[in-house]
């Protein structure tokens, strides 16, 4: 219950209580004032029976006329139009305080009804709206959940009466794929879709493939596809030609096949005369290039190795005029160099002589013997 209904109630029960207060208010004046004039008129009355009585009311004073003597005509009809003026009063100030009650208790009950109504509406008005919120919330969970599912599906194409390659077009425009079954026919032309597996309109998943019942003429006669392999492509594209068959060429490396030789056919087995076969010749051996090393400052062994590893040959080349012997001291591509495998790779080997050492020999000294003269020869 929202705060506006609260404070419309809340002012409603206000305003009833001041209304039901009211009326238990003058309810009670009407009691007591009726129980006033029945106490007077029993006071009234019995001073009549009892005249030594009135010196007792407070609010009325009254001369004891004895009972034999006449009462004057004035004063009598004076007494009796009195009375009924109080009587007139009584009863005109009773009538109001009936009327204002009675309005004030059809206000108090069109007060509880309106309260009644308006609280039957809000009640029905919540529950209505419960309900509208309960059937929005599972449309919007219904309407997710379709459009999930939506993402992932496609609606099938009519595709009856198209060309093959019209049909496949439309299949494939809406991400779906398609497989073949050929068939005779005398009413539809070749290569026209007789029927679709699926009926159009369908929602079928993406990628699914739809089977497609193609024509094949009046007479579809299956031959046997006959073997090329190992044949030029020349040799290959007639024999198939003279089976009955039509021709495409793919090409390929093959490090089997040599080079203008064809590596298979397909399809292959019996099919229907007409059915195109493709063959795939061989383009040879597919040549990778090598990424050339640092060969110079290796020796003759190591660069040969090298090159021969990576599908390289080597033609060598000696210098003895400069270099370490045995090491490499040029080659024909540099560090980096791209070079197709097979490719002979110049290097140059450097034989230049290593020195030689000679060992020279101490100058002799002469002896004493060879400087000096002998006593004997100086004697003589």
């Amino acid at each position: 219950m929202n705060k506006k209904l609260l404070k419309t109630l809340t002012g409603l029960a206000i305003v009833g209580t001041a209304l039901g207060a009211a009326f238990a208010y003058i309810k009670k004046c009407k009691e007591v004032n009726d129980l006033g004039e029945e106490d007077f008129d029993d006071l009234w009355d019995g001073e009549e029976e009892n005249p030594e009585v009135s010196s007792c009311t407070p609010c009325r004073s009254y001369t004891t006329i004895p009972s034999d003597s006449p009462v004057p005509e004035d004063e009598k009809h004076i007494e009796e139009s009195e009375e009924d003026d109080d009587i007139d009063i009584d009863d005109e100030s009773n009538d109001k305080l009936d009327l204002i009650m009675k309005i004030i208790g059809i206000g108090i009950a069109v007060i509880i009804l309106i309260v009644t109504i308006f609280v039957i509406v809000k009640l029905v008005g919540s529950t209505r709206s419960s309900k509208n919120d309960n059937t929005e919330t599972t449309s919007s969970i219904e309407e997710t959940i379709s459009t999930e599912a939506g993402k992932n599906t496609v609606t099938v194409p009519k595709v009856e009466g198209m060309t093959k390659d019209d049909a496949v077009k439309a299949l494939n425009e809406v991400g779906l794929g398609y497989k073949q079954v050929i068939q005779s026919s005398k009413t539809v032309a070749k290569d026209t879709v007789i029927s679709q597996g699926t009926k159009a309109g369908a929602k079928v998943a993406k990628n699914t493939q739809i089977i497609l019942t193609i024509s094949g003429g009046e007479d579809v006669v299956n031959t046997t596809v006959p073997s090329v392999t190992g044949e030029t492509e020349d040799d290959a594209r007639e024999k198939l030609e003279a089976a009955g068959f039509k021709v495409t060429v793919d090409y390929d490396y093959s490090s089997t096949v040599a080079e203008g030789k064809v590596i298979k056919a397909s399809p292959s087995g019996s099919v229907a005369k007409g059915t195109t076969v493709t063959i795939t010749v061989s383009r040879g051996k597919q040549i990778q290039n090598v990424t050339m090393a640092n060969l110079v400052g290796m020796t003759e062994s190591d660069a040969s190795q090298w090159l021969q590893n990576n599908g390289l040959s080597v033609y060598t080349i000696y210098d003895d005029s400069k270099g370490e012997y045995g090491k490499v001291i040029a080659c024909k591509y540099s560090e980096g160099t791209s070079v197709p495998e097979g490719t002979t790779v110049t290097i140059t080997v450097s034989h230049k002589p290593e020195p030689t050492t000679k060992a020279t020999e101490a100058p002799t000294k002469p002896s004493e013997a060879t400087s000096q003269p002998s006593s004997d020869a100086a004697q003589n």
